[in-house]
């Protein structure tokens, strides 16, 4: 996968996210989501989806009030079609 190059970047303040783009605006992810339930539960391996994959949020990936990146998980290929709702 590959991404665009911008002109500028500036650092994110987030240690694990690094720079982005100079005109992106950083907000905490509280402001961007309504309200976050648990969905159909999936087979998923116990690692981060790669990149292209179809992965998993597990509802743990914010039960300390902050995101934490490595709760998602891969989904098993035989539970492909019963992953319920995306996030894009």
């Amino acid at each position: 996968m590959t991404f665009p190059v911008y002109l500028a970047y500036k650092d994110s303040g987030v240690e694990w996210l690094g720079e982005v783009p100079e005109h992106w605006a950083v907000h905490p992810l509280k402001r961007a989501i309504e309200r976050i339930e648990s969905g159909t539960s999936v087979n998923a391996a116990d690692f981060p989806a790669e990149p292209g994959s179809l992965g998993v949020l597990k509802t743990s990936c914010v039960y300390t009030g902050k995101f934490d990146w490595a709760e998602n998980k891969t989904v098993d290929d035989e539970d492909l079609s019963r992953v319920s709702w995306s996030v894009c």
